[in-house]
């Protein structure tokens, strides 16, 4: 492993992913349910914004895009967008809202646009409403999951199938939600548009008020519709003005100005604000949703799950084998402990716990299930020694194309006066730096693709390396980091691929200076990355190499089927 310790203050400062979070950085515009009671609420002691001074606000925000935005070029190729004419609906729209609060989610609904999952607004609102309950899209269908604080007259479980909203298909109501939820991938898009329909955060969404009428069909129950109506269980204040301190441009706070700006760990945010209660007890955690089988010996039990157990393997004359299974679900130790900040110790911490569940595996194990689903990403650095972990000669850094602007090059150079010069990082950093000023003076839009170290290559764990087959799980919810980890394994002949596709996060995120009149804060993705095959990983992810989405009969039955499946894919691959 390259020293932690050496590349900490780098890997603060520049490396972190924006995390896509359960989801992971999924971000929203605007919700609207077809429910009459779904309203934005407003204060009425704000002082409302002036229809000049939206407009210069979403000229602004056009402003931004053009001279910011790092994947701009990538959306009008690859994904349509028409910067133009986004312009000129969004500035008819911002003339026709009739408050400060439609104005806010209204930018909500123009940032979705971009179908780009860590590109996101924060409304000045701590209003929150939910049912009481969770949901999942599940072969389709929307089924109940969790029952938390629910407090209605019709008794739910798990497994419930929501069949109508307000008197509408759901299909109707999650393809109507789907429309602004900004993520790289549909299917990302649709689940999390789903899980929307029962819990609401004014930070991201309009918080309804009044009741909902469900049409719920019983799990136990082949026909016949049940109708409830729910109220909406709302608090907190619904309009304060106030911008999240997570949204505060880290230049303010002193410090590197621009590279400070990578210190984004917002995954206990985001997973507190969306999916306060969607599988709590799995997303961004380290726990494991599948049943440890019996005789399994444990590794590690927290903060991530790690053990193996025998397997007996029909295809080599039913000798047994021992199978691992080790969980990643992050790559910033910070998102354990909500709150606190990345420090050399807790990177260090998870490192070595990793390589010791490594080296455990390497000795004890025939092959290895990595479970990666609902990954919510973090630091590269990080992620780039855990490759590491799994690779026996050198291998390139993860590949970026940055934005090759002077004010891109003026502020990756002042990083250099943060660095000791004639030394190995300063070299490295340096060569990308001059890299982007070539690119600027060309007058070109984005460098060519580099790591942020140039080409260097990582070297393996000196000591400890895992050697046999791996399979690796990933799904939608996985996102950034959790797009590029499979991505690199793959790509490097390291792994193969289980699930779904990933969401297609992929680019590091920033925290802009706030909008002028409305001071609504956003972040914005100023680079591309890509897989080891070239393609861009925004809007694109990792692709499996074995489709698999978990069935009703997982959700309901602790994933059976699943780890049935991964189990029998790993075993082909020993053979």
């Amino acid at each position: 492993m390259r020293s932690i310790h050496r590349r900490l203050t780098v890997r603060q400062l520049v490396k972190f992913f924006l995390f896509a979070s359960a989801a992971i950085g999924i971000v929203f515009g605007s919700i609207v349910l077809t429910t009459a009671a779904a309203t934005a609420a407003t204060d009425s002691s704000t002082r409302a914004l002036t229809e000049s001074e939206k407009a210069s606000d979403v000229e602004q925000f056009f402003q931004l895009i053009k001279s910011s935005y790092g994947p701009l070029r990538f959306k009008e190729s690859d994904q349509g967008i028409n910067v133009e004419s986004l312009r000129a609906k969004y500035l008819e729209l911002a003339r026709e809202t009739q408050s400060n609060s439609e104005f806010y989610y209204m930018l909500g609904r123009l940032i979705a646009e971009f179908r780009d999952s860590h590109f996101s607004v924060n409304i000045p609102s701590r209003m929150r409403a939910s049912l009481g309950f969770s949901v999942d899209l599940v072969e389709g269908k929307v089924l109940v999951d969790q029952i938390t604080n629910y407090k209605g007259p019709y008794t739910l479980a798990k497994g419930d199938e929501i069949v109508t909203v307000d008197g509408a298909p759901v299909a109707a109501a999650v393809e109507g939600l789907m429309s602004y939820v900004s993520s790289g991938f549909e299917g990302t898009r649709r689940r999390t548009a789903a899980m929307m329909l029962t819990q609401r955060n004014g930070a991201r969404v309009p918080v309804p008020r009044g009741n909902i009428t469900l049409g719920v069909r019983k799990s136990d129950a082949t026909m016949g519709i049940d109708t409830v109506s729910i109220p909406w269980m709302v608090d907190g204040s619904p309009l304060d003005e106030r911008i999240s301190e997570s949204f505060i441009p880290a230049v303010a706070s002193g410090g590197p100005g621009y590279l400070k700006n990578f210190q984004l760990d917002v995954v206990s945010e985001m997973r507190g604000l969306l999916f306060a209660d969607a599988e709590q007890s799995f997303r961004c955690s380290g726990r494991t949703r599948t049943k440890i089988p019996d005789g399994a010996v444990m590794i590690q039990e927290s903060p991530f799950v790690a053990y193996y157990h025998p397997v007996r393997d029909n295809a080599h004359d039913g000798r047994t084998v021992n199978i691992g299974y080790l969980r990643i679900p992050h790559y910033m130790p910070s998102i354990d402990k909500p709150g606190s900040e990345p420090t050399e110790d807790s990177f260090r911490e998870y490192y070595a716990r990793y390589e010791y569940a490594v080296a455990e595996l390497e000795a004890h194990t025939d092959g290895l299930i990595i479970d990666q689903d609902h990954n919510c990403g973090g630091s590269v650095d990080y992620l780039e020694n855990l490759v590491g972990l799994f690779m026996d000669k050198p291998y390139p850094g993860l590949q970026f194309s940055f934005l090759a602007t002077k004010q891109e090059y003026l502020e990756f150079s002042q990083e250099l006066d943060h660095m000791i010069p004639q030394s190995l990082p300063y070299k490295y950093f340096k060569s990308v730096t001059d890299l982007m000023r070539a690119s600027w003076e060309r007058g070109e839009a984005m460098t060519p693709k580099t790591s942020f170290f140039g080409d260097q290559l990582h070297a393996p764990n000196a000591s400890t390396r895992y050697t046999k087959p791996i399979v690796m799980l990933i799904d939608e919810l996985s996102g950034s980091g959790g797009d590029a980890f499979p991505s690199i394994m793959q790509g490097l002949g390291r792994a193969k691929l289980l699930g779904t596709r990933t969401m297609g996060a992929g680019g590091h995120v920033v925290a802009p200076a706030p909008l002028y009149h409305s001071a609504v804060g956003m972040r914005i993705t100023k680079s591309l990355f890509y897989r080891p095959d070239g393609v861009a990983v925004e809007n694109n992810g990792a692709v499996p190499d074995f489709d698999y989405a978990p069935t009703r009969n997982d959700f309901m039955n602790g994933y059976a089927d699943y780890q049935h499946f991964y189990l029998e894919k790993l075993l082909q691959q020993m053979q």
